[in-house]
């Protein structure tokens, strides 16, 4: 049928439909083009249009979310200097704080320890004193006994009677 149409078309040198597709597809195309254009361009304009207008607003929305969210990071930023300004304040009071309870600690141990010298010291001292006043008992203990023995091998029981009359006297003379 299509055939008989092309053949009369070509009989009559008349304008008439060629379907085979590798001689009319540039005009077929070219038809189909102006068509969409005249016909379809409220409908593609009016899609288009809508199109624009909802990337458009979506665009200010993308746009609005990151002013928003540069803000908020740079509150972030804000507030993380912040912070490390007050860590900074904190790990100095810290510091300080250590080295002055590390001082107070270094000085009463310095205390403790002169305390302690000086008590160790003064045991020394005490026991130094203990030995020397037992040096001199036992020096006086051993003179005395040297002496009575001198005496009771030396003296008579006159010259005994006459040291006991001495010292007699001189008590009553005292008295």
């Amino acid at each position: 049928m299509f055939q008989n149409i092309m053949i009369l078309a070509e009989a009559e040198r008349s304008f008439g439909f060629n379907f085979d597709l590798l001689e009319s597809g540039v005009v077929n195309l070219a038809i189909l083009i102006t068509l969409l254009f005249f016909v379809g361009r409220d409908f593609l304009s009016s899609n288009l249009s809508g199109r624009q207008d909802t990337i458009v607003s979506e665009i200010k929305n993308a746009d609005d979310k990151l002013n928003q969210a540069l803000e908020r990071l740079q509150e972030a930023k804000n507030q993380a200097t912040q912070a490390n300004l007050i860590y900074q304040e904190i790990n100095a009071k810290a510091l300080n704080e250590k080295l002055t309870s590390l001082d107070e600690d270094y000085q009463n141990t310095q205390q403790k320890i002169i305390r302690q010298c000086k008590n160790g010291f003064t045991v020394m001292n005490v026991r130094k004193l203990d030995v020397l006043t037992d040096i001199k008992n036992d020096i006086t203990t051993n003179a005395i006994y040297a002496v009575i023995k001198d005496l009771e091998n030396n003296f008579s029981t006159a010259d005994h009677e006459r040291l006991i009359n001495e010292r007699i006297s001189l008590i009553k003379g005292m008295a």
